[in-house]
């Protein structure tokens, strides 16, 4: 008979590590934009359009489903 993983604490130890991980990216993720969004806010963007143009350029969109503005 196999043992059983699934027991509550075993659900809130992997929802635990789930959120660090989780955490972990974001922080990264915004580390990483942050010197973007500097430079178009230094830019004085003023449209969507130009807003938007320099993050859908980046090799990692924010977006996953596409571009931000089409």
């Amino acid at each position: 008979m196999a043992a059983n993983l699934v027991t509550p604490r075993n659900i809130q130890r992997a929802g635990s590590i789930g959120r660090e991980i989780q955490t972990a990216a974001a922080d990264a993720f915004a580390a990483a934009m942050l010197p973007v969004l500097r430079a178009i806010r230094n830019a004085a963007a003023d449209t969507l359009e130009v807003i938007s143009c320099p993050l859908n350029q980046r090799e990692n969109p924010i977006s996953l489903r596409g571009p931000i503005i089409t």
